[in-house]
């Protein structure tokens, strides 16, 4: 079977922000049911006591944990893509406040394997209520298309070029969907599998400069892709 690299970025400044992506990666380790996977932690945030009990490193530990430093999200994400296994079919770009369930791997994986999308996400809970509105309307007929987490091949995450590295704390979900447009890969949103993400925990509060990034962050993505 195709090995999978998963790649998970976290910023946790704070004891709690690192309980959730523990539980991320426990889920993780729980719900996978191949060998044929690889798990990568691009840990970008600041070293934290990791003498904390809830951390249970000794269960969930990464294939690979990588400490780069403050380099922003879509860098990290980068980063973790360039060290998987040289082997790697499929890549997985994941939050680290996601939660998967059983057999979701081989769920996702199959709509790449049949050829049906070049990306593949799955649905979420918990959606706004405006969300709602939208999806009873008949206006948002794929589900929710920031999910945390997508699937992709490797071979098309090169082709569409990556992570857009200007995107240090928000909107880079959708500076990634734009490029993925781009090069014409079709994306496709699935109920086979429903994950559950919290929200807000990935570069939550990156620190006093927050408002500034997504400032600039936000023009960037007008300007460079029309958003």
């Amino acid at each position: 079977m195709d090995r999978t690299t998963i790649v998970m970025c976290a910023f946790d400044e704070e004891h709690w922000q690192r309980s959730i992506t523990c539980k991320a990666l426990e889920c993780i380790r729980k719900f996978t049911d191949t060998e044929e996977y690889e798990l990568i932690l691009v840990d970008t945030g600041p070293s934290l006591d990791q003498n904390v009990p809830y951390y249970r490193w000794d269960i969930i530990k990464p294939d690979k944990w990588l400490k780069p430093g403050d380099i922003g999200f879509s860098a990290a994400m980068n980063l973790g893509v360039k060290e998987s296994s040289p082997d790697t079919k499929y890549v997985v770009s994941m939050h680290n406040d996601v939660f998967v369930q059983e057999g979701w791997l081989p769920k996702l994986r199959k709509f790449l394997e049949e050829g049906k999308c070049e990306v593949i996400y799955p649905d979420q809970i918990a959606r706004t209520r405006e969300n709602m509105k939208k999806i009873y309307a008949g206006k948002q007929p794929q589900g929710y298309d920031e999910s945390g987490l997508q699937m992709m091949s490797k071979e098309n995450y090169i082709k569409c070029g990556g992570w857009d590295e200007d995107f240090k704390s928000v909107y880079q979900d959708a500076a990634f969907i734009s490029k993925k447009d781009n090069a014409n890969l079709r994306m496709y949103c699935t109920t086979d599998t429903i994950i559950t993400h919290l929200g807000s925990v990935t570069y939550a509060k990156y620190g006093e400069n927050k408002n500034i990034h997504k400032s600039n962050e936000a023009k960037i993505l007008r300007e460079r892709y029309g958003k």
